[in-house]
């Protein structure tokens, strides 16, 4: 098995600097700085970044937005009681 290995991990040291080799390095912060240039720079861009920020900001409160819009109260372990039958 001694004799197998060395050829082997030749392969693989080949194969893994091929594929370093063939990346990109642009990475997603790299993407996200761009694109925050991109909509600083131009007017649509702008709006369409704005309005997309406002819709993610709207589904991450929706559940309190809905909890204040029903006037629901909360629940908490003090007020809850068993119920009667």
């Amino acid at each position: 098995m001694t004799a197998i290995r060395p050829p082997l991990q030749r392969r693989i040291d080949a194969r893994t600097q091929q594929r370093s080799a063939d990346l990109d390095d642009d990475g997603i912060l790299t993407q996200a700085h761009d694109l925050g240039a991109v909509a600083g720079s131009d007017l649509y861009a702008g709006f369409v970044a704005l309005v997309l920020h406002a819709l993610l900001l709207m589904v991450d409160a929706m559940p309190v937005l809905a909890k204040h819009g029903t006037r629901c109260p909360v629940a908490t372990a003090s007020s809850w009681k068993p119920p009667t039958a």
